[in-house]
C-alpha cells in the first residue's frame, strides 16, 4: 500500500463525531475515551476541535470543514459507526486534492469499516496511525430516486442491493424496541433485523451490466459491491480484496426459483453458508471483479452504502482509485 509518512508525530485532529451511533450509547463512549487522555498518550493525538455531525447541517458543516482545510488542518477522525465514517468520507472526498486524512473510532453498532483491524482502546476498534495513512479506493454511486432526482454519493467499506440492504433498512428503524435492542446488543439487533426482513423480502427484478455484459431477467436475493469483505455485523465474504487496486469485487445470489416459499428456503441456506463460513462454495453465488457495474431495478427498491440506505431505480457504480487517504 502506498503510504504517506510524516516526520512529526504528533497530530492535531478534527474530531467528527455521532452523538446518535449505537442508538445514543456511541456518545457516551467517546466521552470516556476523550476524557482518559488516551489519545494524547498513546497515539499522540491532540484534539483542535469536535463537531457533533448529528446535530449540524451540512451545508455548515462544509463550510467549517473547508475553513479548517485551507488554514493547515488535514486530520480528522470519524467516531461513530459506519454511517459515520461514510458520511465524513462524502464530505472530505470534496477536498481531495488537498489529501485530508481520515482515522476512525468505531463506537457504531457494527464497525464493518475496522475489521478485520485488531487496534482498540479497551474493547473499541480504532484505525489511527496517521503516520502510515495510505490511499484507498472509493466507491460512488450515482443513482436515480423514485421521483428521478438524479444523485450521487461516495462509498469506503461496500454497498448492496437484495436481502443485505432490506435487513439494513430494518435495522436503521428508530422504533423505541429497535434502538433499545441496537443500544444493548448489536447482534441481537442484527439478528432482529434478518428476521423480519426474511418475513417480507422478495428477490429484486433487475437487469445488471458488467464488464461489458448485459444480463437480463435477474431476480437479485443479494448483490454485494465491495471495497471490505465485511458487512452487517459479524457477515463476511472470506477472501481478501484489496483496498487499493482499481476494483470491486462483487458477489451476488440470483433467485434459483419463482416460488416464494423456495426463494425463503434459499435465503436460509445463503444465511446458513455464511455462518458457517463457508459462503463460496455455495452453488447459488456468482463472483466478478470489475470497475463498473450498473444495476436497473424493475421496481424502486432499496441501497444500501456504508449501511446507510437510500432508495432508487437505476445506479450506476464507479470506483476512484485511490481516493483518499485512511489510517490502517
Amino acid at each position: 500500500m502506498n503510504n504517506i509518512n510524516e516526520k512529526e508525530d504528533i497530530h492535531e485532529a478534527i474530531i467528527l463525531f455521532n452523538s446518535k451511533a449505537k442508538g445514543g450509547k456511541g456518545g457516551d463512549i467517546w466521552k470516556n475515551i476523550l476524557n482518559s487522555n488516551i489519545l494524547q498518550d498513546k497515539y499522540k493525538i491532540f484534539v483542535k476541535s469536535q463537531i457533533d455531525i448529528a446535530n449540524i447541517d451540512s451545508k455548515n458543516l462544509k463550510t467549517i470543514l473547508q475553513n479548517f482545510i485551507q488554514n493547515g488542518f488535514h486530520k480528522f477522525i470519524a467516531v461513530g459507526g459506519d454511517g459515520t465514517v461514510h458520511s465524513v468520507v462524502n464530505y472530505l472526498i470534496e477536498f481531495q486534492a488537498m489529501n485530508p486524512m481520515i482515522g476512525a473510532i468505531g463506537v457504531g453498532s457494527s464497525n464493518d469499516f475496522h475489521k478485520p483491524n485488531k487496534e482498540k482502546i479497551d474493547s473499541i476498534p480504532v484505525r489511527l496511525n496517521f503516520q502510515k495513512a495510505f490511499f484507498h479506493d472509493i466507491g460512488l454511486v450515482e443513482f436515480r430516486d423514485k421521483n428521478n432526482f438524479q444523485l450521487k454519493e461516495y462509498f469506503v467499506v461496500n454497498a448492496s442491493v437484495g436481502f443485505t440492504a432490506n435487513a439494513n433498512y430494518f435495522f436503521n428503524q428508530n422504533g423505541k424496541i429497535n434502538n433499545f435492542i441496537k443500544k444493548n446488543n448489536t447482534n441481537l439487533a442484527i439478528i432482529y433485523a434478518i428476521l423480519k426482513n426474511f418475513l417480507f423480502f422478495k428477490p429484486i427484478k433487475s437487469t445488471i451490466i458488467c464488464n461489458g455484459i448485459k444480463y437480463i431477467n435477474n431476480e437479485i436475493v443479494n448483490l454485494g459491491i465491495l471495497k471490505i469483505p465485511h458487512f452487517s455485523g459479524n457477515f463476511v465474504y472470506p477472501k481478501e480484496i484489496k483496498v487499493n487496486n482499481g476494483y470491486f469485487e462483487i458477489f451476488y445470489f440470483n433467485s434459483m426459483s419463482k416460488n416464494v416459499y423456495k426463494n425463503k428456503i434459499q435465503v436460509l441456506k445463503i444465511l446458513k453458508s455464511f455462518f458457517q463460513k463457508n459462503v463460496l462454495s455455495n452453488s447459488s453465488l456468482n463472483e466478478i471483479t470489475a470497475n463498473k457495474i450498473e444495476i436497473h431495478a424493475k421496481n424502486e427498491t432499496l441501497l444500501e452504502l456504508d449501511g446507510e440506505v437510500k432508495n432508487f431505480s437505476s445506479a450506476i457504480f464507479n470506483i476512484i482509485p485511490k481516493g483518499l487517504l485512511l489510517c490502517p
